[in-house]
């Protein structure tokens, strides 16, 4: 039988270090996720017996819910789930941490404005997966992604859109320089998709997450041997611009040698 439980605590992993020690209920948005059915995607381990094997379908079923995730690529609708706990914990955290990282006044009030209204619908953009993974997996989930969103939408679901957000994860030097310098050095994206979000979105703070993850986890050592620290930046995607940022991931990956 299935077990729900591993399947939330399975999520959790991913998400958690998204925002390390905020007071946010991950098993609750993991909830969300599980539930919605109608976009999305779940990186798991593929059966090794192959879609032959003689389980019937309700046990397969059963058998694929408790396999490991690995990764996964969605939307929360933030606007429709803004009664929620989980939501309501993250929109503080993320206009407190916007507030406290000294985000200029006109990337606070289009991060506010995105995540108060109720006529224009912002959505919460997932893309996580264990660092094992290789980055080419990454365009056929965005892909569906934005072809499920496309779909849902013209059914008149909620998953028309204005925004996303999206929670990046990336390193930076850790040294004696001046933080101005180590701030501009180029940063280390976890998911080197990132990159391309964030010259696609329209506001974007940062902030380092150091004293809030243990560094032999999140740390990553440079083959200089360079520590690195680890940030987050929180960008704010118009929703028009998610299409073509997905197609510029799709080239930039087609150039990367083929996975043999």
């Amino acid at each position: 039988m299935s077990n729900p439980h591993q399947t939330i605590m399975a999520f959790g992993q991913l998400l958690l270090p998204l925002l390390p020690r905020a007071h946010v209920n991950w098993g609750q948005l993991a909830d969300i996720i599980i539930a919605q059915n109608q976009v999305g995607s779940v990186l798991k381990q593929c059966d090794p017996e192959g879609p032959d094997a003689d389980d019937d379908d309700d046990d397969a079923m059963d058998a694929d819910s408790d396999k490991e995730v690995y990764g996964v690529t969605t939307v929360i609708n933030l606007t429709e789930r803004r009664e929620t706990d989980a939501v309501k914990e993250l929109k503080q955290t993320l206009l407190s941490r916007c507030k406290s990282a000294g985000a200029a006044r006109d990337v606070q009030l289009k991060l506010d404005a995105a995540l108060s209204s109720t006529t224009e619908h912002t959505a919460l953009l997932l893309n996580e997966r264990f660092v094992n993974i290789p980055l080419q997996i990454c365009v056929p989930l965005l892909t569906s992604l934005r072809d499920e969103i496309e779909e849902a939408a013209k059914k008149s679901m909620p998953f028309k859109f204005s925004h996303f957000v999206l929670i990046s994860k990336l390193h930076r030097p850790k040294g004696k320089g001046k933080k101005k310098d180590r701030t501009q050095a180029e940063p280390v994206w976890v998911n080197g998709e990132d990159e391309i979000f964030d010259k696609a979105a329209e506001a974007s703070f940062e902030f380092s997450v150091a004293e809030e993850t243990d560094t032999a986890v999140d740390g990553r050592w440079t083959d200089r041997d360079t520590l690195m620290t680890p940030y987050r930046r929180v960008l704010l995607l118009p929703a028009a611009a998610l299409p073509p940022a997905i197609d510029e991931i799709t080239r930039a990956v087609q150039k990367l040698p083929q996975l043999g």
